[in-house]
């Protein structure tokens, strides 16, 4: 099915899915999956993500069906589609891949049909895929929404809402978050910080320990004072990305109590960083 044929038939979806039989199903998501890269913005963002989501919430897949969607969306195909090449238009699949992702680990949170094996495997794709995705851009003239950090933030958010996930976890997804959101090759541009934080919310609601998280800031933040010499943009742009991460998650813990430590971490941390300009 080329991607045009595919356009026509998830619109008419939209209107109506009287017509929409198992077989279908079946050829349905296998062509959305095929062109689920597409730089076509209307039909990868427009269709293929927003009608994925409906048929999940519509309960149209079985348990089985999203295990083998999950375990392709997880592949070397998609979430790691030439992830070592820099920036190109495979991080359309990259990052449309981890928000089908999402929405796996949405319904599962309800129903819990991974277990904690599979479970234990989708963190640890999902950590790795942080660490090695480089294409960071938001908006891609003509192309659409590539948002890479913004979608894995999004699906790092629902695998912290997973209630049998291993506390451990929460640490390692904290501190992949807390590393990656120094990345230096490229200013952050579309609300990265802001969406990670809403991660590290979750994660705190999920019983993550504050002093995992203020050790690891205390620790990216004096690498980044003692870097302050070098002089060299990518040093800039990794000090300009951690200081928006850390405001945005200062002005969401500050009023909270329990948190008093954690503010004042992040308040110190902030400081730190002008420490250069002041002395």
């Amino acid at each position: 099915m080329n991607e045009q044929d595919l356009k026509s038939r998830l619109l008419k979806l939209k209107e109506s899915r009287n017509h929409l039989n198992r077989d279908k199903l079946h050829l349905l998501t296998k062509a959305m999956l095929t062109h689920l890269g597409s730089t076509d913005s209307e039909l990868r963002d427009g269709l293929i993500y927003t009608q994925f989501v409906q048929l999940v919430l519509d309960d149209l897949f079985s348990d089985d069906e999203l295990i083998q969607i999950l375990e392709t969306c997880m592949g070397e195909d998609f979430l790691y589609d030439r992830i070592g090449i820099g920036e190109s238009d495979a991080v359309f699949k990259r990052s449309f891949s981890s928000l089908l992702i999402a929405v796996i680990l949405h319904k599962n949170a309800e129903n819990q049909f991974l277990d904690l094996k599979k479970l234990i495997k989708v963190a640890d794709r999902l950590l790795e895929y942080l660490q090695l995705e480089k294409d960071i851009r938001g908006y891609v003239e003509g192309k659409g929404w590539a948002h890479s950090i913004a979608h894995v933030a999004d699906t790092l958010a629902e695998l912290a809402k997973q209630p049998n996930l291993p506390e451990v976890y929460l640490e390692k997804i904290f501190i992949a978050i807390n590393w990656k959101m120094s990345f230096d090759k490229r200013l952050f541009s579309a609300d990265e910080d802001e969406r990670m934080t809403i991660t590290v919310m979750n994660l705190l609601s999920s019983g993550l320990n504050t002093q995992t998280m203020i050790r690891s800031i205390k620790h990216v933040a004096g690498e980044l004072v003692n870097d302050f010499l070098t002089g060299q943009q990518s040093y800039f742009h990794s000090r300009m990305n951690y200081k928006a991460f850390l405001r945005s998650l200062y002005f969401n813990v500050m009023e909270i109590e329990t948190y008093s430590n954690l503010v004042n971490a992040l308040h110190q941390s902030n400081k730190d960083l002008m420490k250069p300009y002041l002395e």
